[in-house]
């Protein structure tokens, strides 16, 4: 927008700077200026300056000069209060409460007998590359480039009789729930909505007119929130004012009373509270020989020249500010505070030298727990992929071995394509799909993990579930070879065990491995079991609150036609928000010493016959509990069937017994003996 030199002298003296110098103040302070021009003719210098969005109060000369006194320090001159014609005196007061508008002025003006500008109006406006139209237009761009105040004019020869005293009869404002509207004689001069303000441009005044209505009003504060209007936003009719006494001084036309409608609170101050050490530390310090910061007066007066009307509580130590509605745009935050206090203070004046942060800061135990896990597979050789949170809402190529509930799955509404219609509820699905790329691909023997989170929600009560998987694929033909010539050897169901078994054991968690087809249905159905292999397929519990944690088994045998038939796939995955809460690393200095036994052991092997699939946990746990002070060690020495019965097993335990503070004597080799009894005749 350009700005004339002299027009800013109307509203303050700037006698005391030079072009030069304003120019490098407003840069200073935050203002663009494109370009400087001198215009001979005008003897006037022209600025061209760039306004932000945020500061639509300073579209206007007066804007302007209100935001120099600010920055200079200096009162306006009092030549902007017009006393030739104060329209205050000479005013009809109506109250209404309007949603969009918290003021209207409205006058008639009659017999218009001079309708051509005075020469220092046309040189206002060439200064401002506007041409000279007529009088009244003339006048309404002046006011707008002067005040930021736009005046309609509206031509009523044809509308309305010319009596000058029936204006308030004929005046008519409706509110309705959208939108507010004036009316002249039933005829529609103004709407104005939640969006914009429409004039009725075939009442508006030309070069013909002699008898019109001069309307001018102010947008509500809360309206002015809402759009986007450089005009009729600041409460201040100085520029209406002046223009009824520019068109009483050179029109020679009549001019009836100001009809006001206003609403009964409209004035509203936004109260602000900010500490003064957040100004202090924000800003930083300042520079003088003793780098000190702003000091409460500094601050205080800085406040005080932005018209705030700052109050400072000495026992708080904060500042307590008043925001006017014209600087509610820019000044509603701390930080916007912050940086008018530093952009009139001047921020050449601070030191621009970044503190030096001595603190490091913490990894989360959820960040140093997954790090850690990360660097564990990596280890091993198996790749990390990252897949899309998106997959189809079911898996067509694979026949559901248990139906699940749908309602347990989080669709997306109006997905872009269906292979992106819900978020994921497991992991292994799209590992899946990544091992078949890869062996289209020819990469046969390609092992992957991926760390990250499923999203589902609980059917009863429908809550949203974010949780945090980690699952893998372990498939290798050549895994291991014993020896340069021999054939390597491909991964199979106990090395994946061994792997994860491993895993735990430096995770310092003790797990135990439960055939899923022990549990059920319910706890089946909270699970993604779908790709895996029900009869090969193990849960994964905590030892520690016999919690289900994840899976691990084979591939569904389904899924093999993808995939080359030949090789052995075993698949894992399980929660890691229940490992991360219950992992707890420990130091050289958590662990427990104890004394082994000096003594002599004796030991017992037995052999022992069980159903196939009985437990050997659950052997062992039966032992130790016959005599825990003398029992050392239970271990299963070896395995073999029964020929005759191909239903039971027969199992080789071999037991050792120990003394921790003496040598086994007779009678304790008696109650050894006892146990032995015990344990044949419990599995006979």
């Amino acid at each position: 927008m350009k700005f004339s030199w002299r027009s800013l002298n109307y509203f303050l003296d700037l006698n005391d700077i030079n072009i030069n110098q304003l120019t490098h103040i407003l840069t200073i302070k935050g203002f663009e200026i494109d370009t400087i021009d001198y215009n001979k003719d005008l003897n006037d210098y022209i600025l061209d300056i760039t306004i932000t969005a945020n500061r639509q109060d300073v579209l206007s000369v007066f804007g302007l000069a209100n935001e120099l006194s600010y920055i200079l320090n200096k009162k306006l001159i009092n030549q902007h209060k017009i006393q030739q014609y104060d329209t205050y005196d000479n005013s009809i007061f109506h109250e209404l409460a309007l949603k969009y508008l918290c003021q209207i002025r409205i006058n008639k003006i009659i017999n218009i007998q001079i309708n051509i500008s005075p020469q220092w109006l046309i040189n206002y406006l060439k200064a401002h590359d506007i041409k000279s139209t007529n009088l009244i237009i003339d006048i309404q761009q002046y006011i707008a480039i002067k005040w930021g105040h736009k005046i309609h004019f509206f031509d009523i020869t044809t509308i309305q009789d010319l009596h000058i005293n029936n204006l308030s009869n004929s005046i008519k404002i409706n509110k309705k729930l959208n939108y507010e509207e004036l009316q002249y004689n039933k005829h529609l001069l103004i709407q104005i909505n939640n969006n914009d303000t429409q004039i009725n441009n075939q009442f508006e005044c030309n070069n013909n007119s002699k008898n019109i209505i001069a309307l001018s009003y102010i947008y509500s504060h809360d309206y002015c929130q809402d759009i986007k209007n450089i005009y009729n936003t600041i409460d201040n009719m100085q520029g209406y004012k002046e223009a009824i006494q520019l068109i009483a001084t050179f029109s020679n036309a009549y001019i009836s009373k100001s009809y006001l409608y206003k609403t009964k609170i409209y004035k509203k101050k936004y109260l602000l509270n900010i500490q003064k050490n957040l100004i202090q530390y924000t800003l930083g310090p300042i520079i003088t020989k003793k780098s000190k910061y702003l000091t409460k007066e500094t601050i205080y007066t800085i406040l005080k020249q932005l018209q705030l009307e700052p109050h400072y509580n000495y026992y708080n130590k904060n500042f307590k500010i008043k925001i006017p509605n014209y600087r509610l745009n820019d000044l509603y935050r701390k930080i916007d505070i912050i940086e008018e206090i530093g952009r009139i203070y001047g921020y050449h004046n601070f030191i621009d030298k970044l503190p030096n942060i001595n603190k490091k800061g913490s990894a989360s135990k959820k960040y140093t727990t997954i790090k850690y896990i990360r660097k564990y597979f990596r280890d091993l050789g198996i790749h990390e992929v990252i897949n899309l949170s998106l997959k189809k809402s079911h898996f067509k190529k694979i026949k559901p071995l248990i139906t699940t509930n749908l309602d347990s799955t989080i669709n997306l509404y109006n997905p872009l394509l269906e292979e992106q219609s819900c978020l994921r509820d497991n992991l292994l699905d799209n590992l899946i799909q990544n091992k078949i790329y890869n062996y289209k691909q020819k990469n046969e023997n390609t092992e992957f993990f991926e760390i990250g989170k499923i999203f589902k929600q609980d059917i009863q009560t429908h809550k949203k579930i974010e949780e945090i998987h980690i699952a893998g694929i372990f498939a290798n033909t050549q895994f291991i070879q014993t020896s340069w010539d021999t054939k390597p050897h491909q991964l199979n169901w106990f090395h994946a065990k061994g792997t994860i078994e491993q895993f735990f054991e430096k995770m310092q968690l003790k797990i135990t491995f439960d055939p899923i087809i022990n549990h059920n249905e319910k706890i089946k159905k909270e699970l993604s079991i779908n790709n895996f292999d029900i009869n090969k397929t193990l849960y994964i519990i905590n030892a520690l609150n016999n919690k289900i944690i994840g899976l691990i088994g084979q591939i569904n045998s389904n899924l093999y036609k993808n995939i080359a038939c030949n090789q052995i796939i075993n698949i894992f995955e399980f929660n890691l928000n229940e490992l991360i809460n219950d992992y707890n690393q420990k130091s050289h200095l958590s662990y427990i010493f104890y004394k082994y036994s000096i003594y002599p052991s004796v030991t017992r092997d037995l052999s022992i016959k069980v159903n196939k699939h009985y437990s050997i946990l659950k052997i062992k746990k039966f032992i130790y509990e016959l005599n825990k002070q003398l029992i050392h060690k239970v271990e299963v020495f070896n395995q073999y069937k029964d020929i005759t019965n191909i239903n039971n097993k027969c199992i080789g335990i071999r037991i050792t017994y120990n003394g921790n503070s003496k040598t086994l004597n007779q009678n304790d080799l008696q109650l050894i003996d006892k146990d032995i009894n015990t344990i044949l005749d419990n599995y006979k």
